[in-house]
């Protein structure tokens, strides 16, 4: 059973079955040198490792799609992405806070 589909925030809470030829897999949106997981599900093995643009919203953006072999084994992020993703975050966030306490437009 893989995690599927992913949703910002949640943890895996639905599963599905890939077919006998398909691994589980995440796909990675790049924003700059942060990796942050965009798709989870099932992929052929010719697609592990590689790398695809895809449209949404008349947006263009790449997803590299790494892959797995065990139950469940999409479910975790990188945690440099999470990590870079705090300390990009927390500036903005205690500028906001300290802004809204002195009534001083950001």
């Amino acid at each position: 059973a893989c995690c599927c589909p992913v949703a910002a925030g949640t943890r895996c809470n639905i599963t599905t079955e890939c077919l006998e030829h398909e691994r589980c897999s995440s796909g990675w949106r790049r924003y700059g040198r942060v990796h942050v997981l965009a798709l989870q599900g099932c992929l052929s093995p010719e697609l592990c490792g590689s790398n695809q643009t895809l449209t949404h919203k008349g947006l263009e953006y790449e997803i590299t799609y790494t892959c797995c072999c065990r139950d469940l084994c999409n479910t975790a992020a990188a945690p440099e992405s999470l990590l870079i993703l705090l300390i990009l975050f927390l500036p903005l966030s205690l500028k906001l806070v300290f802004s809204l306490e002195t009534d001083e437009p950001l």
